[in-house]
């Protein structure tokens, strides 16, 4: 199997080590801001510290991913986050941490997050064969999944026992070991091919820029799967929320019976990315793709009609195992599709319109429930999601050839 080389692994290891450090910092940052102001607003606003820069350097800076060394690129953005966290260590251990200290290092973590990602699975693209990569891009979530939980687990213990300095202490020595990971891969991985051909050098940035979101106007294919993974993202942000107090109105549960129906979609996830794992060299992608989407939105509607505990949890995990198998299925035909050329500009805009369906989402979602009900949401989220799947299925008929050709 092409994806189990050594490379592979160098860049398993780079985003998993990265990862506990990143979901650590995380419940630290928010502690320490909670700690520091008691409000909930500046947590909020230590969110929107992260997301804002991120999604501004993602679109402006998306051209660099495809004019240098995608692995310089990669451990340069990890060596910023490393001495910014280890600066944070320091005004900790110092006594002279303030608020402003950490929404600083909120920005930076965006901004850098924004170049590493899209260069991530660039490099990813260029290591494993297109046929191996609903496969190793289920590998890879699994440990970015499982990374989460250990990361937040080890965060608890930190916080009771260690204190702050020691959560962002760690997340600055992951930064390290993912940028030594990094610059171990071959250069040959890194290196988009218009550099190694020396093509479009004359190329203004903005014209290289519009070239990235232009690709998606003559491959119409790839721009309604995007609109659909929005949409489903959308409808995904919106529905999030309402799972506990679901959960408490509706089902009737403890705090016990909320932990396990929360917990649920995770565990069904990581079943489906293990599927993902077993079973990931499909011979074609676009129907079992969609037909996870359609088991997403019947999953929705059943949860809308069916408010018991055991029936919740069931449906809740096969929403998770739904979601594993169509993240896999999208992200490896966009990749597959992307020429490698384009790939840091197409990605790069493929995920800020993503990301911005999660606000939306958000938002949408509690003006629903305060006018309609949680159930309503529901239903209606899933019945939406089910014919859209549905009825997009002929509009991407021209996806398979992506899978044939590659």
């Amino acid at each position: 199997m092409a994806y189990l080389n050594r490379y592979y692994w160098f860049l398993w290891v780079a985003q998993a080590v990265s990862s506990v450090g990143d979901s650590i910092a995380s419940l630290f940052m928010g502690w320490t801001v909670y700690n520091i102001t008691g409000s909930q607003v500046a947590m909020g606003n230590l969110y929107i510290a992260f997301v804002i820069p991120e999604i501004v350097v993602r679109i402006l800076g998306s051209p660099l991913v495809d004019r240098v060394d995608r692995r310089y690129l990669m451990f340069c953005m990890d060596f910023v986050r490393f001495v910014a966290f280890a600066t944070l260590t320091s005004i900790v251990l110092l006594g002279k941490l303030q608020l402003w200290h950490l929404y600083a290092i909120a920005i930076i973590g965006g901004a850098s997050a924004a170049l590493f990602y899209p260069s991530g699975i660039a490099v990813l693209s260029s290591i494993v064969h297109s046929k191996e990569m609903v496969r190793a891009n289920s590998i890879l979530q699994s440990s970015l999944q499982g990374a989460q939980l250990l990361g937040a687990a080890l965060a608890g213990v930190l916080l009771s026992f260690a204190g702050a300095a020691s959560g962002f202490g760690i997340n600055a020595l992951t930064f390290a070991i993912s940028a030594l990971c990094i610059i171990l891969l071959p250069r040959s991985v890194g290196v988009p091919s218009q550099i190694v051909s020396h093509h479009n050098t004359d190329r203004a940035y903005l014209a290289e820029l519009v070239e990235g979101i232009s690709f998606y106007k003559t491959h119409r294919s790839l721009l309604i799967l995007l609109l659909i993974v929005s949409v489903a993202n959308l409808t995904s942000a919106a529905i999030a929320p309402t799972i506990i107090p679901y959960g408490v109105e509706h089902v009737k549960t403890n705090a016990m019976g909320l932990g396990i129906l929360q917990s649920s979609f995770s565990a069904g996830y990581l079943a489906g990315i293990v599927l993902g794992i077993f079973k990931g060299n499909f011979s074609q992608q676009r129907k079992p793709m969609m037909f996870s989407l359609f088991l997403w939105g019947v999953f929705q509607i059943a949860l809308g009609l069916f408010p018991s505990l055991p029936v919740a949890v069931a449906l809740r995990a096969g929403t998770g195992l739904a979601t594993a198998v169509f993240n896999a299925f999208a992200i490896a035909l966009l990749v597959s599709a992307i020429p490698k050329h384009l790939q840091g500009r197409a990605l790069s805009f493929a995920l800020v319109v993503v990301q911005a369906a999660e606000p939306l989402g958000a938002f949408f979602g509690t003006v629903i429930v305060e006018q309609y009900g949680i159930l309503s949401l529901l239903i209606g989220g899933g019945l939406g999601i089910a014919i859209i799947s549905l009825a997009s299925l002929p509009l991407l008929r021209s996806l398979d050839e992506y899978r044939s050709t590659t």
